[in-house]
């Protein structure tokens, strides 16, 4: 008689993505504090190498950049894709989708713009989408101001950037196939509910993992 199989239940990834100073860290944060669930921080401005802040602050070396937020987010997503197959939900601050975006300002050479879409193609044929997508939009005036408020030096242009990212985000996901593909889910960054988003995404909250009954 074949041994008894047991069916592991897996965990579930949660990306949140969006523009620069849309609230995505702010977010991820405060799900961690509310629920039970493993995160992945995008860096804070302490974590960037120093060469990212010179080069985000010149407007220069923009491949540099992209590729070191792409292997960084490849990283988490290899770590995240480890907790969720060891039953953990994990939520993670952007992912490799995120690149597409910047690509326009980031790259204007067009063989570096040609053969970062190339390595972004690649990642979407290797690693499984994330079980959802929290796309965090912003109107021009918020994101405006969150930048100010983070006051990074680095981060002197940041605002023209933003906006012009968030416009491709708007343009990315008016299309229901690209909502569907990465099962995404549209939240106002000017109207965040974090219960409510962690309720809709699935997530225990720490109260109720703290109380619930320990299998014998």
């Amino acid at each position: 008689m074949p041994p008894e199989q047991h069916e592991s239940k897996q965990g579930k990834i949660i990306a949140v993505i969006g523009s620069i100073g849309s609230g995505k860290s702010t977010l991820v944060r405060a799900l961690h504090a509310h629920f039970q669930v493993q995160v992945f921080l995008e860096g804070e401005t302490d974590t960037f190498p120093e060469f990212v802040k010179r080069n985000i602050a010149s407007g220069q070396n923009g491949l540099q950049t992209q590729l070191h937020f792409f292997s960084q987010t490849i990283d988490q997503y290899l770590d995240a894709l480890a907790l969720k197959r060891a039953g953990e939900d994990v939520i993670i601050d952007t992912f490799w989708l995120s690149n597409l975006f910047f690509l326009h300002t980031a790259l204007p050479d067009q063989v570096e713009h040609a053969l970062f879409e190339r390595l972004l193609a690649w990642a979407e044929r290797v690693f499984p989408q994330p079980d959802a997508t929290i796309v965090l939009d912003a109107p021009d005036d918020l994101l405006i101001e969150r930048i100010k408020e983070r006051n990074r030096a680095f981060e002197t242009g940041a605002a023209d950037v933003s906006i012009d990212v968030a416009r491709r985000y708007d343009a990315y996901f008016s299309s229901r196939e690209n909502r569907d593909k990465h099962r995404a889910v549209m939240i106002d960054a000017s109207d965040v509910d974090v219960r409510a988003i962690g309720e809709k995404m699935g997530l225990k909250s720490r109260i109720e993992a703290l109380v619930a009954p320990v299998p014998l």
